[in-house]
């Protein structure tokens, strides 16, 4: 997937988000907007699960470098 087509996808999601629910109140726009927060929750937990993998990756790999 490209970039333009990934933009065009995120805006799309994010306008019908903020006129589901804030414009016309309706139970589809809540659970759009709850899907928001999970995927949002969901980046974060990742993010910081990668940046400890590699950081201990990355020390493990320089202890063992040392013994040689």
């Amino acid at each position: 997937m490209n970039k333009k087509l990934f933009w065009t996808l995120a805006i799309g999601y994010i306008a019908l988000v903020l006129v589901l629910y804030y414009v016309f109140e309706t139970a589809l726009g809540g659970f759009l907007r709850q899907v928001s927060f999970f995927a949002l929750g969901f980046s974060i937990l990742w993010y910081f699960y990668r940046l400890i993998k590699d950081s201990i990756r990355l020390f493990l790999y320089k202890r063992k470098k040392r013994k040689e």
